[in-house]
């Protein structure tokens, strides 16, 4: 006999429930992901009188470009 059956299926329902909570909690792991890449921005943070010293550099400018 099978030992889901032997236990009334018990362990298929406790299978189940884990992968609806690694799901949820994949999901929960992008959306904080997500979060945080909108949280982040490219501008350069220094003084005008500091930026126009220290030139951007090609991929400062490339990641400009791409995202904004």
């Amino acid at each position: 006999m099978d030992p889901a059956e032997a236990d009334g299926g018990d362990r298929a329902q406790a299978d189940s429930r884990q992968t609806t909570t690694a799901v949820d909690a994949r999901e929960n792991f992008r959306d904080i992901h997500r979060a945080m890449t909108e949280m982040v921005s490219f501008d350069n943070p220094l003084p005008e009188e500091f930026k126009a010293r220290i030139p951007e550099s090609e991929v400062e400018a490339s990641v400009r470009a791409v995202f904004g």
